[in-house]
């Protein structure tokens, strides 16, 4: 059932994720820091919903734990991503400068 303080969750939420992303920051945020932002502006405000609401603490654990491990998984991601792609520049550098001294 939606419930007005559903309707005002989602509205924060909606305000929130509309700030952070047209805030005007001093430089442009790296895609994981992004990421991490938008994040928190999705779970910090529906964390608060549940404690007022009294939930049982272990949706509110299961909630946080889903996220560490998300963001735990994307930072290991774009870390592997990282490697592979300086491997692949390396072994293209490497035959550009084979076919250059034949």
């Amino acid at each position: 059932m939606i419930t007005w303080d559903l309707i005002v969750l989602w509205t924060f939420v909606g305000v929130l994720l509309g700030l952070t992303h047209w805030l005007p920051w001093p430089e442009r945020l790296p895609r994981l820091a992004a990421y991490s932002v938008g994040t928190l502006c999705l779970n910090v405000p529906l964390t608060w919903w549940l404690v007022v609401y009294e939930y049982d603490l272990k949706i509110v654990l299961a909630q946080w734990g889903c996220i560490a491990i998300g963001g735990v998984f994307v930072f290991f991601a774009y870390g592997y991503d990282a490697l592979l792609n300086n491997y692949r520049r390396r072994q293209a550098a490497e035959k550009q400068l084979d076919e250059r001294t034949k």
